[in-house]
């Protein structure tokens, strides 16, 4: 293996873009592999956001670190570790914005507000970091989502023991994901847009909607239903299980229809233009007429879906008088529908994510499509800012997820009174801060 601390002749035209030790006796070892491992890391941000993941080579890496492929692999034992080690570097200087944002911000929410701007400032000043975290790593392999997924409990912890000091009970785990989830969603639209800077205007909507968590009602064990709610109003299990014989209407949902059989057979992986042509029995001709790629037929499919559950949902909710009323009915219809379709919701909470990065903006407009639908006709005085609105329809997207990732889909009917409460919070976020 080559000496580490060996000076690398990089490409013509090509320079390191980061600042190495200077040659010369006396440097210890530590001190070499430190400095090399840090280059490597600040390329590997640099590389998958230009690149994305899929495409980043840990030749090009190393060429952008000004080291060897030796020398990566002395540090590394292959692409994916590397870019797990460089998310955990962006999530730790984070956390630590965030601590030294509190730390000049005096209490309550004042402190609150302070960390929250800090990290918006991170945000903006490092946009290729943030972006690694929310659309890169998830854009990578299930592994590496797994992983950030569980280092988002450093956030988790630190909202945890904020409300936790604003009063007395301990606030449950699943709100305190769910806050995070709304604060992650925003966050992701902003780096998606291009526009990380953004994210500093949505302090404050944030903040209010974060606060409104802290109220009783949000303290209060979920009750279960004494038997879950059919969608069309009677006692039972709810709909069959999608098995993708829905019949179609034209070409298009002959397409749509055949991508759901085969992701659901097959897995994604399975998805390509050809075989969902084989599949739905049309030509390539129809396929190009409709789609541009599988991804886009697929995600299309699992949209439409969802679109008909959340519609119909929300008719059977106009019964109700009051707005609060026709929202707890809307998010129960709407559970107990997803519950009976144990195959469709995996397929939309969790393998869409393997369509990433196109998945997480389809993600994103689905969220605001149906927060804007939700809070509609809420009452004038008490309709929420469109970031509190979104935020909460991101919390019980993830909170749905969650239960999917545990195959626990089928406890989700018993589960509507968390969901209301988080759709609920942010109309009533300003009352519950004065409380504060």
């Amino acid at each position: 293996m080559s000496n580490p601390g060996a000076a690398v002749t990089p490409p013509a035209g090509h320079r390191s873009r980061y600042r190495q030790l200077r040659p010369g006796p006396g440097k210890k070892r530590e001190e070499v592999l430190a400095n090399q491992r840090s280059r490597i890391l600040a390329a590997t941000i640099e590389v998958v956001a230009e690149q994305g993941y899929g495409s980043a080579k840990v030749s090009h890496i190393a060429q952008i670190a000004g080291v060897s492929k030796a020398s990566f692999y002395e540090q590394f034992s292959g692409k994916d570790e590397c870019v797990t080690a460089a998310c955990d570097t962006a999530l730790r200087a984070a956390a630590s914005a965030v601590l030294r944002g509190e730390s000049r911000g005096g209490e309550g929410r004042d402190r609150m507000r302070a960390g929250l701007t800090a990290l918006a400032d991170l945000m903006a000043a490092q946009p290729k970091a943030t972006k690694l975290v929310l659309v890169d790593g998830v854009a990578s392999t299930p592994a590496i989502r797994e992983h950030l997924h569980k280092r988002f409990g450093l956030f988790e912890a630190l909202v945890h023991d904020r409300l936790a000091a604003t009063g007395p009970a301990e606030p449950p785990r699943q709100l305190i994901a769910g806050l995070v989830r709304g604060i992650a969603h925003h966050a992701r639209r902003c780096v998606g847009a291009g526009s990380p800077e953004r994210f500093r205007e949505l302090v404050d909507p944030l903040l209010d909607w974060g606060l409104g968590f802290r109220c009783d009602e949000a303290l209060q064990p979920c009750r279960a239903p004494a038997a879950p709610i059919h969608p069309d109003g009677e006692a039972g299990p709810g709909p069959p299980t999608y098995d993708g014989t829905r019949p179609p209407g034209n070409t298009r949902e002959l397409l749509m229809v055949g991508a759901l059989r085969l992701a659901s057979r097959e897995g994604f992986a399975a998805l390509t233009p050809s075989a969902i042509r084989r599949a739905a029995g049309v030509s390539r001709r129809s396929f190009d007429a409709n789609f541009d790629d599988a991804a886009g037929c697929f995600l299309a499919a699992v949209e439409a879906e969802l679109e008909a559950r959340f519609t119909r949902s929300l008719r059977q909710g106009e019964a109700e008088p009051s707005w609060s009323g026709r929202t707890a009915v809307t998010l129960d219809r709407f559970a107990c529908s997803l519950a009976g379709a144990p195959d469709l919701a995996r397929l939309a909470f969790t393998v869409t994510l393997e369509a990433a990065p196109a998945s997480l903006a389809w993600r994103e407009r689905l969220i605001a499509t149906w927060a804007a639908a939700l809070y509609e006709d809420a009452p004038t005085g008490s309709r929420p800012r469109a970031a509190a609105g979104e935020a909460a329809i991101a919390a019980i997207w993830g909170f749905v997820a969650d239960l999917v990732t545990a195959r626990r889909l089928h406890l989700l009917p018993t589960q509507t009174s968390r969901l209301t409460f988080f759709a609920l919070t942010p109309t009533m976020s300003g009352e519950a801060e004065a409380r504060l």
